[in-house]
């Protein structure tokens, strides 16, 4: 039940924000209780990736139950958050159709990012995972009955990808693409690959822009402390699959991105840079 009580869902964006989802300010020296919710969330995450992976694994063998299945990951993201003392907050969350399915293009902060979005999207999410994450025992297991799509980094595998892709948006899962390709903090954001905006036009899905505000100060790249922290998770207005069709790539590209970045500034125009 804690953990329901540190999400929140806003129907639009405001300016104003919530007190207790405000940013909060970095500190650069961590305190012996960010070492214990290190230790609490290393723990916590270890058992409850284990024990939500097997019974997914069960799951999927016997039959493929995505309502389960969902529950079973938003459940699991929450737990991990709260132990972490992260606060989410959802916003514009009435611009998202539940029932369509989505290429969702996301800035990349933290690991965390993955959680927060479990936490909080109403709509089933899958992610394009790199191949050698699907080669470690009972992890890549769990990868493969949630139907994760497999990326090569090492070989453009266009036919594979595309084949999973289909069957995931075919599914009515929405496929999460971190499009900067790997974990910056926000100062150092990265251009946008195109990988996800193809995926859109060829399987003609709209791109739903999403924001992750904050959770670089949970956990940031190459980090070792997990600090307690405020996360802003913003919906933008996605781009219809009609649109999608008559941009090229470089247009879609410069306008997700211009949009998702914008929205991080807005959130947090004190963190550091």
């Amino acid at each position: 039940m804690r953990a329901k009580r540190r999400l929140r869902i806003v129907s639009s964006m405001s300016r104003k924000r919530h007190p207790r989802i405000a940013p909060r300010t970095y500190r650069a020296k961590p305190r012996i209780v960010d070492w214990i919710r290190t230790i609490g969330t290393a723990i916590v995450g270890a058992v409850a990736t284990i024990v939500a992976g097997v019974t997914i694994i069960v799951i999927a063998a016997v039959k493929f139950d995505a309502a389960v299945i969902e529950r079973i990951l938003r459940s699991w993201a929450r737990l991990i958050l709260a132990v972490a003392g992260v606060q989410v907050e959802m916003h514009s969350v009435d611009r998202l159709d539940p029932k369509q399915a989505y290429i969702v293009i996301a800035n990349h902060r933290s690991i965390f990012d993955i959680m927060c979005l479990f936490a909080v999207l109403p709509i089933p999410i899958r992610f394009l995972a790199k191949r050698e994450l699907f080669e470690i025992p009972v992890f890549g297991a769990i990868l493969r009955s949630l139907r994760m799509v497999s990326i090569d980094r090492s070989a453009a595998d266009h036919p594979t990808i595309n084949a999973a892709s289909a069957s995931a948006l075919d599914s009515g899962l929405s496929l999460v693409v971190f499009a900067e390709g790997t974990r910056v903090p926000a100062a150092d954001s990265r251009p946008f690959k195109k990988g996800g905006f193809v995926i859109a036009q060829q399987h003609n899905v709209p791109i739903l822009p999403i924001t992750l505000a904050g959770t670089g100060s949970i956990l940031p790249p190459h980090g070792r402390i997990v600090r307690s922290a405020n996360v802003a998770v913003i919906a933008a207005e996605p781009i219809s699959s009609a649109i999608t069709a008559t941009k090229s790539i470089n247009e879609l590209v410069l306008e997700t991105r211009t949009v998702v970045l914008r929205n991080e500034r807005q959130w947090l125009p004190e963190q550091r840079k």
